[in-house]
This record gives C-alpha cells, structure tokens and sequence, in this order.
C-alpha cells in the first residue's frame, strides 16, 4: 500500500512524468492536458454509478485520442432485465471530450440516430444528467431510454490517487462517493425513481501502455441512517502499485490497506463470477459477502487496446471496524470488476 499523504503541488514534472505518488482526501493535484507529453496513450474517463434498492445504473465515458466511446447500462435487480447501448465516435485527434477537472465542464454527445448526453455542472457542486437513448435493448420491441437526474455531494471529501505505474506512465483518479440523488430514468413504459440511490462519480486520467489487470469493488448505502460507501481498488500485477481501499462513513473518509477478493473458480478452472465472493481485510477490520446477480461480460478491441472485462451487480453484507465502532450492513447494493487491459499493436 502507497501510505504517501499528498499536498498541494503540482501534478507533472517538466518531463510529462508523474510528479509524486500518493493519495489524499481532495483533488490536491490538478490535471492539466497540455502538460501530458505522451498524448499518443492519454486515457481520460468518466464514470457515474447510481445504486439503489431495485436497480443499478451506470455510464461510463472514454476519451481516445480521436475517439469517444459512451456506454450505457441499467439492470432492474427484481427482474434481472438489463438495457445496454454503447456509441462510439470519431473526431479530430486535437479534440478532447472530457474535461480537464471534475468539478468544472459539460459534457454534450449527440448522434444521428437521436442521442442525446448531456452532463452539466450547476450550483453547489452538483450535477445534472439528462439523455435520451432511442431503441435500446435486445428484445425484438426495443426500448427508449429516457432520464434527468441529479447529484449533489454530501461531502467535501473525495478520495484522490495518484499512482506512477513505471517512468513515463501513470494514472490519477478522483471519486466522490455517497452523491445525494434525484430525478427519473424511464424505460418503455417503465419508470424508476432515483430519489433512494445514491451515486458515484469517478474521474480518471492517465498514460498507459503495456498490460495491466485490476479488480474494483463498490457498495454503497445507508448505515444507521447515515450515507456509508466502501471502495475496493487494486492492481493484480506488478506493474500498478497502491491501493485506492478506502470507506466513506458521516462525513469522513477512511484510508484501508490491502484487501483479498476470492473470487470462486468453477469446474473448467475459470472464474465463477456468479456465485459468492468473499472479501477480507489483511487488518481484520472487515470481512464482507457479496452475492452476484448478474454479470456483463465485454470485450473491446482496437489497433492498440484490448480490454476483457467482467462488471457484476449484486448485493453486499457484512461489518466494517471504523476506530472502536462496528458498522454492520446486509443487502447493500454494489458491483464488482475484474478486467484486463492490454496495449498493442494487435
């Protein structure tokens, strides 16, 4: 575990490299594209995650040099029905789609099929989502999808992490947890109200190349009436060092150290991603169940990326050790990852 506090400073040296590695409970290093020398393997994503009792929501956005990728996903969790649409577009390779800070900056796609995105930044931090996506699903009779949501913090604290992944290579993420929720997603005929979930915000921005794999695990709720998350982030290989394992409880943010996921290995010797994991702390200062529900399985390949990835929802259970205090949960909504990612030529 990198346990390097960070303070105010500059991200990049003059060089393009990573300037310090470490973590802290705000944005303290400010991303700045123009400084970024290796614009050939720039990653720049955004990703929303709206949990509630009965559902999961999430949109992930991809900035390429050239390139912007949207994908779209919704799981109803009492029916298991899933709606996904992915959009993909080209564009000048000067052209970035992302923003530079998560805290400033819209973002606007619109297609010629109808799409639209649209995520603007308003008063006291918050942000509003509205979209429309025409015809989604795999049903013959396919979908629109309709939503306006908002998010609004309720915290100043945010978990920053900076990580130098070898000279010349390196990723930084910032995600707001426990993000107060308000608004619609409307499916066919089908409405979900967004007024009990609560969300994630995730910004990440960074130079890769090689291969790399990692593991993520989000659950976030209500805990004796306060908004609770736990966040699992870690590196399956040499090359991606730290951790970003933290729990945010009442305000407050709590750095956690190693966390061991066992994933169960089924009869052919792979991963079981639908039955039980179990997570526990080196520490011994949680042990947790989740209980899959449904599993996305994608592959993405391109002339110089491949990602292979697994996304899991389902519902988590167990007790979490904050100071002298023990918070237990059951049935928490959440979602795990597993992916590889490999860079090319292919």
């Amino acid at each position: 575990m990198n346990d390097n506090v960070l303070g105010v400073g500059p991200l990049l040296d003059k060089k393009g490299d990573l300037e310090e590695a470490g973590y802290a409970f705000n944005m303290v290093r400010q991303y700045k594209r123009n400084e970024v020398k290796d614009k050939k393997h720039l990653s720049e994503s955004d990703f929303y995650c709206i949990q509630g009792r009965n559902f999961g929501l999430s949109i992930s956005i991809e900035g390429k040099i050239g390139k912007t990728i949207i994908v779209f996903s919704f799981i109803d969790l009492s029916s298991n029905e899933v709606h996904l649409a992915h959009y993909f577009h080209k564009h000048d390779k000067n052209h970035y789609s992302l923003s530079e800070s998560p805290y400033d900056g819209d973002f606007i796609f619109e297609d010629e099929k109808g799409m639209e995105l649209k995520i603007t930044h308003v008063e006291e931090g918050a942000l509003e989502m509205n979209g429309f996506f025409p015809q989604v699903g795999f049903k013959k009779e396919k979908e629109d999808i309709h939503f306006s949501i908002r998010l609004k913090p309720t915290s100043t604290h945010s978990l920053f992490h900076a990580n130098r992944i070898k000279k010349g290579k390196w990723r930084i993420s910032n995600r707001i947890f426990n993000l107060n929720v308000n608004g619609y997603c409307k499916i066919g005929e089908t409405t979900f109200d967004m007024a009990s979930a609560i969300g994630t915000y995730s910004f990440e921005r960074g130079v890769f190349a090689g291969k790399h794999s990692l593991i993520w695990n989000l659950v976030s709720g209500e805990v004796r009436g306060e908004p609770f998350a736990l966040n699992f982030y870690q590196g399956l290989d040499k090359s991606t060092l730290g951790n970003e394992n933290a729990v945010f409880l009442e305000d407050r943010c709590y750095k956690l150290g190693d966390v061991s996921v066992d994933i169960p290995i089924a009869a052919n010797g792979k991963d079981d991603y639908l039955s039980p994991w179990r997570l526990r702390s080196k520490e011994s200062l949680f042990q947790l169940s989740f209980r899959p529900i449904y599993c996305l399985h994608g592959k993405q390949r391109s002339l110089f990326r491949s990602v292979d990835s697994h996304v899991v929802f389902g519902l988590y259970e167990g007790s979490v050790r904050v100071g002298m205090h023990v918070y237990e949960f059951s049935s928490l909504p959440g979602f795990a990852q597993k992916s590889k990612v490999k860079w090319g030529p292919f």
